[in-house]
């Protein structure tokens, strides 16, 4: 990514930048657990990580908008329609796990302000 990506979203981390790009500024509590639910889905179903606190008893994912903009930028589709995760982007559980870690963040200063429910 470069640095113009850098200083217009504050962060480099293609998910990060997704949510941002997404942002509800009126209900920004819900905005930030839909995007905190989908990268824990996105951990547990993709990559095998469970994310303590969360969830376990879905056989499948919620499909949600925020879910399918996370799988965008790591899964890819073969010819016959099967989808796996592309080599190239093996560092995606990284940076999934950090954009956990900046929403939890964010999460706990709503609260803080009053501002969760």
């Amino acid at each position: 990514m470069s640095n113009d990506v850098a200083r217009k979203y504050g962060t480099t981390n293609p998910v990060l930048i997704a949510a941002r790009v997404l942002h509800d500024p009126y209900d920004e509590f819900a905005w930030v657990q839909g995007w905190r639910f989908a990268i824990c889905e996105a951990l547990l179903h993709d990559w095998g990580y469970l994310t303590p606190g969360f969830r376990t008893v879905r056989s499948r994912p919620e499909d949600t908008m925020e879910y399918g903009e996370i799988r965008t930028l790591y899964v890819i589709e073969d010819d016959n329609g099967l989808e796996s995760i592309d080599p190239m982007y093996w560092h995606v559980e990284d940076e999934l796990k950090y954009a956990l870690r900046i929403l939890d963040r964010y999460r706990e200063w709503l609260r803080i302000a009053g501002r969760d429910y």
